[in-house]
């Protein structure tokens, strides 16, 4: 699940999961009703236009519980330095289970107030015949981590990352934003930015 935050309606999002074929993820999307706007440039990297709110990207059964990836943002034009910009993700997954048996009614605590011919019992019948078992579904998050997009000059970005030997010249062309993602909850290694 990712939460948009305030990043631009229009922007697109690059999602490459070197580890799962994304028409496998496209395919269950569409079985769940939510693959609008989303599709693949490659074999392994999912395209989606950012509509703000909230996207949900399945994740199929065979990917694992830690896979690497790499995450690109295209922010449209008119983005100003000093804005900033969060994207929450949220890795959720579901459980199944069965509703415990409802418990037997109490006892009857005091006789019947009325005398009167004994009635027949009634033939009781055992309450897992009566109440079918049902099976109850919850979500619940494995893992989450926020990405925090500010809007810098180069030269600003410059100055402040000195030498970093992790800092990365922007070219002409690249994209605005690019994440890189690590393993399981999704460490952040960079976030490199170039204003408009």
């Amino acid at each position: 699940m990712i939460d948009w935050g305030r990043v631009p309606k229009g922007s697109i999002a690059s999602i490459y999961w070197p580890a799962v074929a994304a028409a496998d993820v496209i395919s269950l999307a569409r079985t769940w009703g939510g693959a609008a706007g989303l599709s693949s440039s490659d074999a392994h990297t999912l395209t989606l236009k950012v509509e703000g709110g909230v996207s949900y990207l399945p994740i199929p059964g065979g990917a694992g519980q830690n896979f690497a990836g790499l995450s690109t943002l295209e922010l449209p034009v008119g983005i100003k330095t000093g804005q900033q910009f969060e994207v929450l993700v949220r890795r959720i997954a579901t459980r199944t289970g069965k509703l415990p048996p409802p418990q037997p009614p109490p006892p009857l605590q005091s006789a019947p107030s009325q005398k009167g011919p004994k009635a027949a019992k009634p033939t009781v019948t055992a309450l897992s015949e009566v109440t079918p078992q049902r099976a109850i579904l919850w979500r619940y998050v494995v893992g989450s981590f926020i990405v925090r997009i500010p809007v810098s000059t180069g030269e600003k970005m410059r100055n402040s990352r000195g030498n970093d030997p992790g800092h990365h010249e922007m070219a002409p062309g690249e994209p605005l934003a690019r994440q890189s993602l690590g393993a399981g909850a999704g460490a952040l290694h960079q976030v490199l930015l170039r204003a408009a």
